[in-house]
């Protein structure tokens, strides 16, 4: 049995061994837990699959980006600063580097998945509002793709060859080249069961899904049942489908058993007890011929398809897993373990299977932005690093409130490349605006329109409701601005080139009788990104 190396200074999981009762009593807990939240919370990773309500940060969704370069993750720790946000977090997969953290307004982020192979940088982010959000992995810009809803989001699925979304909060959507399908509330075979597992047949065109004790075979946009495989003899949490010389099909359960289907043929192959536990995942790799399950017991096995014959173990620690992703290609089976996810690069061709076992923190705090002065960038967020110039200013919550005639100045300059993301909400009549020395983003007059003012602007003002929150992002590359809101371009902008730029924001001019509200600040130095 396999225990975890260390990646560059994370610590040594340590395995601890407990007595049988102990060890008993707890997947029992675990076990109660795990039905509880299934029934009445939310899924999520690249394929969707559950995250256990358990005590402490975690990890909650885990993917790859299209091209197998990028690991995305995002987990429940708390954003210092930032109450109500959740970070979505791009590592590097050869260097385990994090090259940048996104962040998005959720409790919990239950579902990863990429837009495809041909545009590898841009994810689907679901949550448990039931909002899906499309964040670029290059510039870290977000964009809404669909709005709150009534529950969490429990699955997202994206069809590579076409671009189809399906997706599944208390019902099915789908989505293809703007046109959307929603089916009622009971699109279900089961409605009375819950939906524990998807999967899309490799190479086919229908949907695999785990109902309750059921497993059945749905047409992929209209959500109808073409096939019922098996009902089974327990609750089935996890699910996977390879093809080999026909549609074969792994099932996991909750009392940790793990059966084998041709399910072409509906036939059962295979049934044997893999995990002291709930079995949570179970993925293929190497075509059929293998495959692997995760467990509430903390192991992460590895069986031959064929024989049903345990090939390697690996053990974790004392943490359930609940969530787990294949990156490049296959060769490395990425797995969350709290607050830590373990990179097991797998080679099929090795006696051993796993040839390298690594860990990193995914909960880790990228440093501060560092000025090119060498000084570490000062918080937005903090009216304490901001000059009062002018009017009543005040800060809750992380946000800068300013009302009336008002005006604050950073209290560094800030290079002149740079993006500048940050959500504004205008409460009344009032104008607001950011200043970057020689140009502004804001509006003038009584015109409901935001633009991005200074030498040679081009583009469309962008009408603006009062009361509602807007995205807004201002970026700097030598003497071109251009401004997008909610993700979308709206104006460019050919102010000079300085070394270096002051930022102030006004709440309001003259004649305001309102109030703006500036809040969730993010700058990014572009050299610092390596743009």
């Amino acid at each position: 049995m396999d225990k975890v190396a260390p990646h560059s200074q994370s610590h040594l999981l340590v395995n601890a061994a407990g007595s049988c009762c102990g060890v008993f009593f707890r997947q029992v807990l675990l076990a109660i837990i795990f039905l509880q939240f299934v029934a009445s919370m939310c899924f999520g990773q690249a394929r969707g699959k559950a995250a256990i309500a358990t005590s402490g940060p975690r990890v909650t969704a885990l993917a790859a980006s299209g091209d197998g370069k990028l690991l995305v993750s995002s987990g429940t720790e708390d954003v210092p600063g930032q109450p109500g946000m959740r970070a979505v977090r791009f590592w590097d997969v050869s260097t385990r580097k994090q090259l940048r953290r996104v962040l998005v307004r959720a409790e919990i982020v239950t579902a990863i998945v990429t837009r495809g192979v041909s545009d590898s940088q841009v994810m689907y982010v679901g949550d448990d509002r039931g909002q899906i959000t499309t964040v670029r992995a290059d510039n870290g810009q977000l964009a809404t793709f669909a709005e709150p809803g009534m529950a969490p989001i429990q699955f997202i699925r994206v069809d590579y060859d076409n671009g189809a979304i399906t997706y599944f909060d208390d019902r099915f959507h789908f989505i293809d080249q703007g046109e959307r399908f929603d089916a009622g509330p009971n699109s279900l075979p089961y409605p009375d069961q819950p939906l524990h597992d998807i999967d899309p047949i490799p190479g086919g065109g229908q949907l695999g899904i785990a109902n309750g004790r059921d497993t059945v075979l749905l047409h992929p946009s209209t959500f109808r049942m073409s096939d019922h495989i098996a009902t089974h003899r327990r609750p089935v949490t996890a699910l996977a489908f390879a093809r080999g010389d026909g549609i074969y099909m792994a099932t996991g359960h909750d009392d940790g058993t793990i059966e084998q289907w041709h399910a072409g043929q509906e036939r059962q192959l295979n049934a044997f007890l893999a995990h002291r536990g709930i079995v949570t995942e179970i993925l293929f790799f190497d075509g059929y011929k293998t495959f692997v399950s995760l467990g509430t017991d903390g192991f992460v096995r590895i069986w031959d398809s064929e024989t049903a014959k345990l090939l390697r173990e690996v053990k974790l620690g004392r943490e359930p897993l609940l969530v787990a992703t294949l990156v490049e290609r296959g060769k490395i089976l990425a797995v969350g373990n709290g607050t830590k996810v373990v990179m097991l690069t797998l080679d099929p061709e090795s006696p051993k299977l796993v040839t390298e076992i690594e860990e990193f923190d995914a909960s880790e705090q990228i440093p501060g932005v560092i000025l090119p002065n060498g000084d570490p960038l000062k918080d937005l967020a903090d009216l304490d690093n901001w000059r009062i110039v002018r009017g009543e200013w005040k800060s809750e919550e992380g946000r800068l409130k300013g009302a009336g005639h008002s005006l604050i100045r950073f209290q560094q300059r800030l290079p002149n490349d740079l993006t500048l993301r940050f959500k504004l909400a205008v409460r009344g009549e009032t104008n607001p605006r950011v200043r970057f020395d020689a140009f502004h983003f804001g509006y003038e007059g009584r015109d409901h329109k935001f633009f991005l003012h200074g030498p040679k602007p081009t583009g469309t003002p962008f009408r603006f409701e009062l009361e509602t929150e807007y995205q807004i992002e201002v970026q700097i590359l030598g003497d071109e601005a251009t401004l997008r809101i909610n993700g979308e371009e709206v104006a460019t902008s050919n102010p000079k080139r300085n070394d270096s730029r002051e930022i102030s924001i006004e709440g309001g001019g003259k004649q305001s009788q309102g109030y703006s509200e500036f809040y969730d600040f993010e700058l990014e130095i572009t050299d610092q990104m390596g743009q």
